[in-house]
Parts: structure tokens; C-alpha cells; sequence
């Protein structure tokens, strides 16, 4: 017997394979646009390449935060963002944004520590991390199975599946040479 939910569920599935390269995430487990999308299991690695950058990103579990690398062709080490995060592990900076706060996180791939200093936007509500993609973070995370980030007190904020990281990590190194 075929149930309600998944003939309502059918189209989107039909409309999955067919969506334009500019999809981006446009909620919680869902990417596309907002006519045609499809939901995407958090550590699902998304590649979205146009304009002469390229971004991969991907949901850490439970759907909380979003972590985006992206660089360009005139931006070689690129930057880190992760935002649609409403968790109690980062600290959530006061300040203006033209002195945002600051957090030391650590991203642990496969046991691998990469730490970083993220600057916390507040207006945007996301934290930025300029010049973060280095050529053995990246190899990491292509190769890996899974990574965690901790906060500057060593707290879990987030893990991440690395599924789909080896075709997002061959973007980056084929449009920004890392």
C-alpha cells in the first residue's frame, strides 16, 4: 500500500535530479529554490560553483549549524562561515559589528585538530573565519569520515558526516588552486 505522505512526496523527488546550479540552502534540510528543492540529510556536502567562486557546505547533526567554505579564482585561501546555529556551544558576541567577537574553535576531523578564530557578525548572527581553507585542512576533510568543532572551552558545538566532501574538495581545488 502506498501511504498519503510519500505520493505527496513525489514530485519533489522527481524534481530533485533537475535543479539549477543555483540551489542553495533555503531552510533547515532543504536545497534548492523555492520551487523546486530537495532535503538533504545534515553532513550531506552541498557544492554550489558560480561567479567565479565556489562554496561547499553542509548541516551539522540534528540540523544544527550550517558550515560554508567558499574561495574564488582572486581569493585563494578563502573563508569559513557558519550560521543557522541555535545552540548554547559558541558564545554570541554583544559588540558592534565593526568589532565583533571573537571565538577560538578547533574542527576535529578523524582525530585531526585544525583551530581557528572565528569573528561573530551579530547583525547577520553567523561567525566568519577569513583565510581558513589550507590545503592539509581540506585534504582532511575530503578524506575524512567524520568532524567535530568545539568551542574555546572544549565543548561540543557541533559533528558533521563528511559525505560528499571528495566531489566539493576537487571544486575547490580545481577553481581556487588549493
Amino acid at each position: 500500500m502506498v501511504r498519503p505522505a510519500f505520493l505527496a512526496l513525489l514530485p519533489l523527488l522527481t524534481l530533485a535530479p533537475a535543479l539549477p546550479a543555483q540551489a542553495q540552502w533555503i531552510a533547515a534540510g532543504r536545497w534548492g529554490n523555492e520551487t523546486g528543492f530537495r532535503y538533504v540529510q545534515p553532513g550531506r556536502w552541498m557544492v554550489l560553483e558560480q561567479g567565479g567562486r565556489v562554496e561547499m557546505s553542509a548541516e551539522g547533526d540534528n540540523h544544527l549549524g550550517r558550515l560554508t567554505l567558499s574561495c574564488g579564482a582572486g581569493d585563494p585561501r578563502g573563508r569559513m562561515m557558519f550560521n543557522a546555529y541555535r545552540g548554547p556551544g559558541m558564545a554570541q558576541s554583544v559588540l558592534s559589528p565593526e568589532q565583533p567577537g571573537r571565538e577560538t574553535v578547533t574542527l576535529i576531523i578523524d582525530g585531526q585538530p585544525f583551530t581557528g578564530t572565528f569573528e561573530y557578525r551579530p547583525n547577520d548572527r553567523y561567525w566568519l573565519a577569513d583565510g581558513a581553507l589550507t590545503q592539509d585542512f581540506l585534504d582532511a576533510l575530503a578524506g575524512g569520515v567524520g568532524m567535530e568543532m568545539r568551542d574555546a572551552s572544549g565543548e561540543s558545538v557541533t559533528r558533521f558526516r563528511l559525505t560528499g566532501t571528495g566531489a566539493a574538495r576537487a571544486a575547490i581545488a580545481r577553481l581556487c588552486g588549493i
